[in-house]
């Protein structure tokens, strides 16, 4: 365990180090520039594992030029750049940042006693500002890149994507769903209230028909949406639909995968 957090941790060092600004220094009211690395690094460690499962490479090191690796290998076969900047890291692991495929950094974490009430207790943008921890917390476990795949509120992950990419506080880089796009009472759906409480529509993913689900996609992408994602079956933590059973038909799920295609979308 004491191996595996080391290992997380210099990951997350690294890209704070060399892809974000400190926000401590960023003056109240300027802008900050975009978490780009500029100049050239060096980074020395006892080790690296490069993920193509070739044996661990000993006394490694990294060269890092403005914003991309364009070297890596041991000391005898890597040149350091006159004038790098040199950082020896010591007795650590350095490793390629993880990517995970499926998160939700908005909003209250799974188990979360105050979690199922959140949708009619909480201040709208109070899932945002717990997304900027999520976001944080994420990168510094060494996860340098996500899917968020449906997010609480009206698009805060688009905005927690536009403040990550133009410095304003740290995270992964974002791939974003907007929405989950699924079925009226189905695991895409915030269900559970009565009627008039909470309801959704299209723009927040609750779509019937082909024509309903072809305008939540459009919806989605107008809005800055990556990817599409849709709930095909019930869910472990939705209130009111079978776990596995089928909520959309063929033809409305062959109307959001047309869609999603016909605007480049996955």
């Amino acid at each position: 365990m004491r191996i595996s957090k080391a290992i997380l941790t210099i990951v997350a060092f690294t890209t704070l180090s060399f892809s974000a600004l400190p926000q401590s220094q960023t003056p109240i009211g300027i802008r900050p520039q975009p978490p780009e690395g500029k100049g050239i690094v060096a980074l020395k460690a006892a080790r690296l594992i490069d993920g193509t499962g070739a044996p661990a490479i000993t006394n490694a090191v990294v060269i890092v030029t403005d914003n991309k690796i364009t070297a890596v290998g041991d000391a005898a076969s890597v040149r350091i750049p006159s004038g790098a900047r040199v950082i020896d890291l010591g007795n650590v692991t350095l490793l390629p940042g993880f990517i995970d495929a499926h998160t939700h950094l908005i909003g209250r974490v799974l188990g979360d006693p105050e979690g199922d009430m959140s949708t009619v207790k909480d201040y709208e943008s109070f899932g945002a500002i717990l997304g900027v921890l999520h976001a944080r917390d994420t990168l510094m476990a060494g996860f340098t890149s996500v899917r968020n795949v449906g997010a609480s509120g009206r698009f805060d992950d688009m905005a927690l994507r536009k403040a990550i990419n133009e410095g304003w506080t740290i995270g992964p880089r974002m791939e974003t769903a907007g929405h989950a796009i699924g079925i009226t009472g189905g695991h895409c759906d915030e269900n559970g209230f009565r009627p008039g409480v909470a309801e959704q529509t299209p723009l927040d993913g609750v779509a019937d028909g082909p024509e309903q689900i072809r305008l939540a996609v459009r919806q989605q992408i107008k809005y800055g949406a990556d990817v599409i994602k849709t709930c095909a079956t019930g869910g472990v933590l939705s209130e009111g639909d079978a776990v596995g059973a089928t909520q959309y038909s063929f033809e409305e799920l062959k109307a959001l995968d047309d869609e999603a295609k016909k605007l480049d979308r996955k």
